[in-house]
């Protein structure tokens, strides 16, 4: 492989000196002949270069199926895109210094952008001069402020938020409430994306950028508003931008299926093919899980197809889908395959790494936190990281700290929007003080206030984060919990890090049962109508799905002990609680073991019933409908 793309570059180079030596040789003094030696030597430099890269390509790890063309145009794409990136994050970087005076700068650079707005006219934007300026003069926003607008650019009506173009609706996952849409502009969405690439490429300079990646993904249907603007969430992907992906070991047409499996086995049979792959990824390490789930039960098939070049014929694909995947898979490679079912022969322990001894890294944003365990199982010997924190509003920060085991702190893009934030204690206030980016403290919790190039202005998104530290003066911070997931009977407001680390603290008292695959929590006065419930008062109700959970009964474990270690937990980490729970408020928590795939069905009915798409798809900790209830008490193990 090598010395083909070190023939190629020969050959450029060969040529090259052809052309060069044909201009001196022929003489002319005419203006024509002027004009050709001028193109002439042109054509030489470009040869020179050509060959340059071609003779580098051959240095590289690249993959067996990389043919001459493809490659110097994926060359020339990821080496554009590096550079972009790298500019990005060294401003990052160089704003870290001063992040208020950086804030300042961003809050000009918006005003400037959005001030002839409809919305900018209406709030006279043009009038704020600082960000102190900016507090006093306009109040905290919700999405309701923002929803007959959104519905307005909906219909084609432009320059009423923001003087970008809107190039996307962006539907938020609905994880808390509602879908909403978000006005975004993909190009400066897409750029804080492209920043984290540059923070990994240093991160793990053992992956060539050269190198390509596994890539799991599986689409959704994109609907259009009434003047045809794309509405979907943020990481669907689009044709136009499908065609981009050279770096990735699938075909374009792959990244456009919307069925989960079919796009599994997809992504799977041409990631086999490439022994050479460097990384992979998924939006949410519950898609990268189910991704090798999926290998571990298909593997035969898998393997079947990449020994003799086909396409498995029960896979539902579109005629012209199924033709374009048949042309890009080629023949087969049976020495490929051979190597493949031996290690699938081998079990799940460590199967990334030995199907691909390149891989170095998964990139995933860790929703049900399993990176330990996925780095002691099946990515044994591979590093995983969250590299973004990230919604359809924008990309709040980055992983400056890929490379460290267990590092989930963030720096704040300053390069994308302004930061707010209010102190934990005062978020439930009717109209809160926020404090500005060089006011917050290490250590103290706060809900996170933006303002976005795209015209939401001091808006509310409901995260709760903790200022962990600070990069260079910039805050670096951790998500906590979202406002939408508090458990809130009395106004205790428990939020989900606190349950989160009641639940594995009690369960620690059970080491000789399987580990804990689900759980999820209600407020009783929610099933009041669709469960029999032995006690009356407001209470918690558990509900957990242990990895084997059809051979773990509540013999094994007693859920009433349970229950009560969950309460003293609880009771011990949060101080509201503690009150309620002491004049007799709250009663003593319930909790039920399910059926194996309980979440999995919860997952479906979720799917079914909202907007939401499997890509955005974040299992709920806390229900929030009687309809999400009764598809976890009708899967109650008996």
């Amino acid at each position: 492989m090598a010395n083909k793309f070190q023939a190629a570059g020969m050959f450029c180079f060969l040529l090259s000196f052809w052309v060069c030596r044909a201009i001196f040789l022929f003489d002319g003094s005419s203006l024509p002949w002027i004009f050709l030696k001028i193109f002439a030597g042109i054509f030489a430099l470009v040869l020179s270069a050509i060959g340059g890269i071609y003779v580098f390509l051959a240095t590289q790890k690249m993959s067996k199926y990389d043919t001459l063309l493809p490659a110097l145009v994926r060359f020339l794409i990821t080496y554009v895109l590096h550079f972009i990136s790298g500019r990005r994050l060294k401003l990052l970087r160089s704003s870290c210094e001063d992040p208020r005076k950086a804030q300042e700068r961003c809050l000009a650079e918006i005003i400037k952008l959005n001030k002839n707005t409809e919305y900018g006219v209406k709030f006279d934007l043009k009038d704020i001069i600082s960000l102190e300026d900016f507090q006093t003069k306009r109040p905290l926003t919700n999405y309701e402020e923002y929803e007959q607008y959104v519905k307005r650019i909906g219909r084609g009506e432009k320059n009423i938020l923001s003087a970008l173009e809107v190039t996307r609706l962006g539907l938020s996952s609905g994880t808390t409430g509602a879908n909403k849409w978000i006005p975004m502009n993909l190009n400066k969405y897409y750029m804080g994306i492209l920043t984290s690439v540059a923070i990994m490429t240093e991160s793990f300079p053992d992956v060539q950028p050269m190198q390509k990646m596994l890539r799991f993904h599986c689409n959704a249907r994109i609907r259009k508003s009434e003047c045809g603007i794309p509405i979907a969430g943020a990481m669907i992907i689009e044709p136009a931008l499908a065609k981009q992906f050279v770096v990735y070991s699938s075909p374009p047409e792959a990244y456009l299926i919307e069925n989960k499996e079919v796009a599994f086995y997809i992504h799977l049979l041409f990631g086999l093919r490439e022994k050479e792959l460097g990384m992979s990824m998924a939006l949410f390490s519950s898609m990268f899980v189910d991704g090798v789930k999926y290998l571990e039960k298909h593997w035969p098939r898998l393997v079947e197809d990449l020994a003799h070049g086909t396409l498995n014929p029960d896979l539902d694909l579109a005629p012209e889908t199924r033709a374009s995947l048949e042309k890009a898979l080629g023949s087969g490679d049976p020495e490929r395959a051979d190597e493949v079912r031996k290690e699938c022969e081998k079990g799940q322990q460590g199967i990334i790494k030995r199907l691909w001894p390149e891989m170095r890294l998964i990139s995933t944003v860790d929703n049900i936190g399993i990176r330990h365990d996925v780095m002691k199982t099946i990515g044994e010997g591979v590093s995983v990281c969250t590299p973004l924190y990230v919604s359809t509003e924008m990309i709040f920060a980055l992983n400056i700290n890929n490379s460290r085991e267990g590092v989930e702190d963030f720096l704040l893009n300053l390069l994308d929007g302004i930061f707010e934030f209010i102190p934990e204690e005062d978020i439930g206030k009717d109209n809160p003080k926020t404090l500005l980016i060089d006011e917050v403290e290490k250590g103290r919790n706060y809900e996170m206030i933006i303002t976005t190039y795209n015209g939401l202005y001091r808006y509310r998104v409901g995260d709760v984060i903790q200022v962990t530290g600070f990069y260079r003066n910039c805050p670096m911070v951790r998500f906590m919990y979202r406002i939408g997931m508090l458990l809130n009977m009395f106004g205790e407001k428990v939020d989900q890090v606190t349950i989160n680390e009641s639940l594995n603290s009690a369960l620690s008292g059970w080491t000789d049962v399987s580990p804990l695959r689900h759980y999820c929590v209600a407020e009783s006065n929610l099933l009041s109508s669709v469960l029999e419930q032995s006690n009356d008062s407001s209470h918690y109700v558990f509900f957990l799905e242990m990895e084997n959970a059809d051979e773990t009964s509540s013999q094994e474990i007693d859920l009433s002990l349970l229950a009560q270690r969950i309460d003293e937990n609880i009771y011990s980490r949060h101080g509201f609680y503690r009150v309620f729970k002491d004049n007799g408020a709250i009663a003593p928590s319930t909790v039920h073991l399910m059926k194996t795939g309980s979440f999995d069905k919860l997952r479906s009915h979720i799917l079914a019933n909202s907007a939401a798409t499997e890509i955005q798809f974040k299992m709920p900790k806390r229900l929030r409908t009687k309809a999400m209830a009764e598809v976890m008490i009708e899967n109650i193990l008996k």
